[in-house]
């Protein structure tokens, strides 16, 4: 085969603008694939590897009736399944409140994540989260309450893997909530000599989910049970169970949009060079060299940039994809994740970007072989009929016509730097604009939350006794499609419930969705929905009335009276004490009790959680303006080298030949930035709907004049930054080069 005599090293360094920006776009694009596959192949491991060891449950359930140990192995023998007895202590102390489990034997057993295991009844077990944040050390003593506990290491048990202290908050409150692990003799003799509020229920793991339904049949005829909470409607353990899989769809949608990318700009400057040199391809092909072999040539040139850019983004993945792969679990619980980079996925981040980048060459070299030899060696291309005196006759002036012959003349070119500044434009607009939904739901999504100051949850219905404050009902349902949890709360009447701030309708009797409920299901007024009852498995279909807007709670709101008939209740019975006071109500008789200003603290808490996301999202927007416009323009000088030399010639000065050649795509910045504005609101809908399938919140699309003029100016600043790296380019062409006739 004969050696194809062409310098590489002249054309790398002639190209090397080409390979930087193809390069470090496609090291972020690595980086992104290699952290996001393995970071979700991570979570899925890891985490279902902890709730299948350690028997996390499918179920939690009460029942009016104690079930004895022989109760239970005939139900663990009929049913193949474990089921255990758990319980917990609460206590607070000012803001913080910590629930100290006891050991369990069968279903949810904790896993011991760091230090040593406890033997002793006076030694416990941390969460890491609530340890890190409090700096609590293994081996100190820890005084609660007047009660002394030495601290032996960090466990975790795998139904807290997303460790919220009621199911209902709608995030985690890791600096002020905290998790202690006991043995179960310890656990006994604590709550012996304590007057702290204890919670029981019992735990199910089914050894064949088919049977499930048979089984709370069973419990709800044989045993009175009243309250069945599944794995699916408690977000716990349904949250980490599924956020692996949630990173891999988020990954499969974003990095092809990256690769398609970065192949249009090798496919524009792959195409750029081979015209730039059709006379020596001409000259190649009249010698007798086949087509297969200039084009595998001309395959390196792209080959090399997804080289150095896949080795570079592997290397950074391997550096500091850790601290990325976290983020997406700081949520969860601080496990021993097990974070690399799984074989599979770094072999394709290394072959995959080369391979393609090299194809799209090939295919390129092929496409101007339609042209015949005379035409190449010409340098001219006789298959289109471009007119090269676009404007000819024009009066305008000399800097306009080849602004605009720049823009019309090379179409795909002008298509590729728009969708580039659109798609920059469109990133950090959608950052700015997440930016503005975080803080309108921080801001008032716990005022909508909370009508009144204080909401007391009872851990029972109460009839005769009277604790103050206004009395309501609540209780959860099942939705029977998807077994998620969705609550069904009675409001008082005579109450500032009546005056709830509507999305659609009017408050009064019949059944109301909260917005929240709205948006990921896509019900509105006149519209049903099916619940169904979780322990009879008894459904109903209610039609909704209108739409509360409560975009934090997946909820069901009616009158008292309709609650009560709904579920089957007689009497004057309430279970929620609504006060704008605190109330002296025992802690015995108490679930729970939620506060607007600890709502709104904990809103604000995960809220900040998702800032380093955001900025992110816009750091690639103005990443990708910069990388593309410089790369774009670059072209254009190198398309017009001998124009710019000519200029040169004549007279013009570096200032005045920037202007014309640098400055064509001002337009561009404009009309990409113009319609990125309603690609950004129409999206918001869309990033709504994600973050309430994924957090059961509303983020209401909301963005700002103020953020607008922001984003602009930051994508105005990037743009011309790139312009300005470029304007030594351009004053390095010499006024020789006029007279080389390089002429296109």
């Amino acid at each position: 085969m004969k050696a194809i005599n062409h310098t590489f090293k002249k054309d790398l360094r002639s190209n090397i603008s080409f390979y930087a920006a193809i390069g470090l776009l496609t090291m972020f694009a690595v980086f992104l694939s290699a952290v996001g596959f393995s970071d979700a192949a991570m979570i899925k491991d890891d985490i279902h590897k902890i709730m299948t060891e350690q028997h996390v449950e499918d179920a939690q359930f009460l029942t009016a009736l104690e079930m004895t140990d022989e109760d239970i192995s005939a139900l663990e023998e009929k049913y193949d399944a474990r089921i255990e007895q758990d319980a917990y202590l609460d206590y607070e102390e000012g803001e913080k409140s910590w629930r100290i489990f006891r050991g369990m034997d069968k279903v949810n057993v904790y896993t011991l994540l760091e230090g040593d295991d406890i033997t002793g009844d006076n030694e416990i077990l941390f969460d890491r989260d609530f340890a890190d944040s409090n700096s609590l050390e293994t081996g100190s003593t820890y005084v609660l309450d007047g009660h002394e506990f030495l601290i032996k290491g960090i466990g975790v048990r795998p139904d807290y893997l997303y460790s919220k202290k009621n199911d209902s908050d709608p995030w985690v409150d890791k600096e002020n909530f905290g998790m202690i692990l006991m043995t179960a003799s310890g656990y006994d003799k604590l709550r012996e000599s304590c007057q702290w509020q204890e919670t029981r229920y019992y735990s199910v793991e089914y050894g064949d989910e088919e049977r499930s339904e048979d089984f709370r049949r069973d419990i709800y005829e044989n045993f009175h049970a009243y309250s069945y909470i599944s794995d699916q409607s408690n977000s716990r353990i349904n949250t980490p169970a599924t956020s692996g899989d949630k990173i891999f769809s988020e990954a499969i949608v974003l990095i092809p949009v990256m690769a398609i990318v970065i192949l249009i700009l090798v496919a524009i400057v792959i195409g750029r060079m081979l015209e730039r040199e059709q006379k020596y391809i001409g000259t190649l092909a009249a010698l007798g060299y086949r087509r297969g072999e200039i084009g595998r040539h001309y395959m390196i040139y792209a080959i090399i940039p997804g080289i150095i850019g896949s080795v570079l983004g592997m290397a950074l993945a391997l550096i500091a994809g850790r601290d990325l792969a976290m983020y997406f679990v700081i949520d969860f619980q601080k496990l021993n994740y097990n974070y690399y980079i799984r074989p599979l996925i770094a072999v394709l981040c290394m072959v995959v970007p080369s391979l393609l980048f090299g194809l799209v060459a090939y295919r390129k070299t092929m496409k101007i072989f339609r042209r015949n030899v005379v035409s190449m060696l010409a340098e001219r291309d006789d298959r289109t009929g471009r007119k090269h005196g676009m404007l000819e006759k024009s009066s305008m002036s000399f800097r306009r016509k080849f602004r605009i012959r720049e823009l019309f003349s090379h179409p795909g070119r002008t298509v590729l730097i728009l969708f580039c500044l659109l798609l920059s434009a469109f990133m950090c607009l959608e950052g700015f604009a997440m930016k503005d939904m975080v803080n309108d739901l921080v801001d008032k999504g716990a005022e909508k939350a909370a009508v009144y100051e204080y909401s007391y949850y009872l851990n029972h219905m109460e009839l005769e006794s009277d604790l103050g404050g206004v009395h309501g009902i609540s209780t959860s349902y099942e939705t029977p499609d998807n077994g998620a949890s969705i609550g069904v709360m009675g409001v008082p009447e005579d109450s500032r419930f009546g005056g709830l701030e509507m999305k659609e309708g009017s408050f009064g009797s019949g059944f109301y969705i909260s917005n929240a409920v709205s948006v990921e299901r896509g019900l509105h007024k006149g519209d049903s929905i099916e619940v169904a009852n979780p322990v009879t498995l008894e459904k109903y279909e209610l039609e909704i009335f209108g739409v509360v807007a409560d975009n934090t709670q997946q909820m069901i709101y009616t009158t008292y009276d309709e609650a009560r008939k709904l579920m089957g209740l007689d009497e004057a019975y309430y279970n929620v004490v609504y006060s704008d006071e605190e109330l002296p109500i025992s802690g015995e008789d108490l679930a729970y009790v939620s506060d607007s200003k600890s709502m709104l603290d904990t809103f604000e808490s995960a809220m900040s959680a998702l800032s380093g996301f955001i900025n992110g999202v816009m750091f690639m927007g103005v990443l990708m303006s910069v990388v593309s416009v410089y790369l774009v323009v670059n072209m254009i000088v190198e398309s017009n080298k001998s124009s710019i030399s000519m200029l040169k010639v004549l007279g013009y000065r570096d200032r005045e030949i920037n202007g014309i050649v640098l400055n064509t795509n001002h337009v561009l910045v404009i009309l990409g930035f113009l319609l990125a504005l309603p690609m950004c609101i129409a999206l918001l809908r869309g990033v709504s709907a994600v973050m309430v399938s994924r957090m059961h919140v509303v983020l209401e699309p909301s963005f700002s004049p103020v953020s607008a003029l922001i984003c602009a100016a930051i994508i105005i600043i990037s743009y011309f930054v790139s312009l300005f790296l470029l304007r030594r380019k351009v004053s390095r062409i010499d006024m020789v080069v006029s007279l080389k006739g390089n002429r296109e």
